[in-house]
């Protein structure tokens, strides 16, 4: 990734569940894997530790998070202290997950995979994934072809160069290996919509380079309202015989 200004606003401002849809897309999502207690997930990309903690708390799961931003990594060691339940946070790359191949039931990631090198990440997750193991992410999505000016805008704010659309994004997980690959429009799943919203958290570190980046970000939703939307996907790793 070119530049980390937009992740660097996101941990400054401490969001939680920070992805469209927020927790409630999260509580869906864990509802289509059939996620249950003593299973071991895996949260790419954990951020100030929400999902994590919902995974842990509601559904006894084996968590594990690992984020690339060592802020986020703070934010999320701080929300799960002295719980009853713990999860492992560690700091690492989506690019070169730091676990044995076959380790976990699931996947999650929310909001992640489109801002790393997909060449590498997305093989990383069909890797440490469990034979029948399932995963669920949920990707900025483009509804039609962007000019040059577009893609420049884009990568400006968020550092991401490649936006892809829905069946780019399928081609890419079938590609890496999984299987029973859906796609999930925001109107195919029941939301409310103030639930659905991240939220936020104003913190000490938030200054204003982070609230210059947190405009651009307002102003590129409203410039590409309809065009840069999302997907939710769930998808497995086949169970070899």
């Amino acid at each position: 990734m070119s530049n980390h200004r937009y992740l660097d606003f996101l941990a400054k401002l401490a969001v939680d569940h920070a992805h469209p849809g927020g927790h409630v897309l999260t509580e869906q999502l864990v509802h289509q894997l059939q996620i249950k207690a003593g299973d071991k997930v895996l949260d790419v990309g954990c951020g100030t530790g929400a999902t994590l903690m919902y995974l842990s708390d509601q559904l006894k799961a084996e968590v594990t998070g690992i984020d690339l931003h060592p802020l986020m990594v703070e934010h999320a060691k701080t929300r799960l202290k002295n719980r009853q339940r713990t999860a492992k946070i560690i700091q690492a790359s989506a690019e070169a997950l730091p676990f044995q191949s076959e380790r976990f039931d699931a996947v999650f990631s929310e909001s992640v995979t489109a801002f790393t090198n997909v060449a590498h990440s997305v093989p990383e997750y069909f890797r440490v994934l469990k034979n029948g193991g399932r995963m669920a992410a949920v990707e900025m999505t483009i509804e039609e072809a962007l000019d040059e000016q577009q893609k420049q805008l884009i990568e400006t704010v968020y550092g991401v160069k490649d936006v892809r659309t829905e069946k780019e994004w399928l081609t890419l997980w079938k590609q890496a290996g999984f299987t029973k690959i859906q796609a999930y429009r925001t109107n195919q799943l029941r939301q409310d919509e103030q639930d659905a919203q991240p939220s936020y958290h104003f913190t000490s570190k938030l200054d204003e380079e982070a609230l210059d980046v947190w405009l651009q970000h307002i102003q590129i939703l409203q410039m590409f309202q309809g065009k840069l939307t999302y997907r939710a996907f769930t998808m497995e790793k086949q169970e070899q015989s």
